[in-house]
């Protein structure tokens, strides 16, 4: 939670988003169980922590009187998503194996990272309204 208020949340969700994206690429490489349960252990840390401030961050980007329907509605095309990810990963998991599959999660990571830090707005000590405006 510190963190939250402590950093700009655009800023943090883009420096965790790289950090998903470059300890994913970890696993393809792995050769220990250990290096594995190491990889896994970053990964889940950054995307808790990234999946926190990108909650706090998108209700901030909807005005009050919407809010609710927006945070509902971005939520539901994330999940739709993933549901349409899983069949992607099967995909590329045939077809070109552990590398293809991390490889496309963090190009997936990267592309937050640059829609999030070249578009997104800060919103830390912002009036909501003037954030939605």
């Amino acid at each position: 939670m510190w963190t939250t208020e402590y950093f700009q949340r655009r800023k943090a969700i883009v420096v965790l988003a790289l950090l998903m994206a470059a300890s994913g690429m970890i696993f393809p490489f792995s050769e220990s169980g250990a290096m594995i349960v190491a990889a896994g252990a970053l990964l889940t840390t950054f995307s808790y922590w990234f999946s926190a401030l990108l909650h706090a961050y998108q209700a901030e980007l909807f005005p009050t009187r919407a809010r609710a329907t927006g945070v509902g509605f971005t939520y539901s095309w994330s999940r739709l998503s993933a549901m349409f990810s899983t069949l992607i990963i099967a995909a590329l998991l045939n077809h070109g194996g552990v590398l293809a599959v991390f490889l496309f999660m963090g190009a997936a990571m990267v592309g937050v990272a640059l829609v999030v830090g070249l578009f997104g707005p800060n919103t830390n000590a912002v009036v909501l309204e003037d954030v939605s405006g």
